[in-house]
This record gives C-alpha cells, structure tokens and sequence, in this order.
C-alpha cells in the first residue's frame, strides 16, 4: 500500500476553525472526492465527527483513543498500526490510502506518507484553532500544480498542488 495525506491549509498552515474547515470551496471538496474515491481514508474521531457520516465509496477507518466509541459502517481502530493494516488490506500492494485529518493524525502521519496533494488556500482566515504540522518543504519534491481563480462558489483562489518525497 501507497500512503499519501491530502489537506487544505490557508497560507498560514491553518486547517481548522471550531472543529470545521474555515471556508467553503466546492472546488476544493471536489479534488478531494476525485482523489480518494475507492481508497481507503484514514482520520481522527474529530474529522469524523465534524465530517458527520461515513463518506461513500470509500473504507472509512476512523482512529480514537476512546474504546467504546462506535458508529455503524466505519472500521473503528485504537492505532496508527491497526489504522494501516486494515487500510493496507482494502487496498491493496499498489493501492493509495489517504490520510485527512486533523491536526494531531496529520503530525503522526506525516513521516510515514509519500505524497501529499494539499489544496494551498489563498487566504489569511484568521481564527484558526489547528494547523497542519510544520514541514520542510526541502523535503518534498512538487509534481504538479492546477490553480483555480475565486468565482461565485468558492470565496478564495486556491492551488491544487501534489507532492512526492524526496530522495
């Protein structure tokens, strides 16, 4: 299996708000769908329950410390190596999994992902209660970039950019 993260952060490495996104960017919700359809996605009980249901088309594996949360239709782990290992089996030896959120799943995570796809918001919300872990951008190697201009939908210019690890 193939690990990857895929965030939207604002120029400040802002994430998250009160437990949400701090923007609406259909755009942005729609590179996420295209990207991780039919792949494993892998989150913290928080995203889950800012999300509010399991995403369809794809294994909802949803990380919490807490042993007697459940919900129906997500596989519920209590590790990062349990959250793998049942990602790693629905996807395959050359499947992607992905990780999405939040703050403290991205910072354990982060080492072990080859790629990122990070939505960069062109903004300054201001706000902001969680953040995507530091990253040295020496590390990663960008592949790929689509920028995509605010309209009547989506309230900031944003870049679709991708990113593999370096060597």
């Amino acid at each position: 299996m193939k690990l990857g993260m895929i965030v939207a952060m604002d120029e400040d490495g802002v994430i998250g708000r009160d437990g949400v996104m701090p923007w609406h960017l259909p755009a942005d919700l729609a590179h996420f769908k295209r990207s991780t359809i039919g792949c494993p996605i892998i989150m913290g009980r928080k995203t889950y329950e800012a999300i509010g249901r399991p995403l369809p088309g794809r294994l909802n594996v949803v990380l919490t410390r807490d042993m007697d949360w459940y919900v129906p239709d997500v596989e519920i782990v209590n590790s990062i190596e349990e959250a793998l290992e049942v990602s790693a089996i629905e996807a395959g030896a050359e499947g992607w999994a992905w990780v999405i959120g939040g703050g403290a799943i991205y910072a354990t995570m982060l080492s072990r992902c080859e790629r990122l796809l990070v939505t960069h918001v062109k903004a300054k919300v201001g706000g902001g209660d969680t953040w995507f872990p530091y990253i040295n951008w020496d590390d990663w190697e960008e592949i790929s970039r689509e920028t995509l201009r605010a309209d009547e939908k989506n309230q900031f210019d944003m870049a679709f950019a991708s990113y593999e690890k370096a060597n």
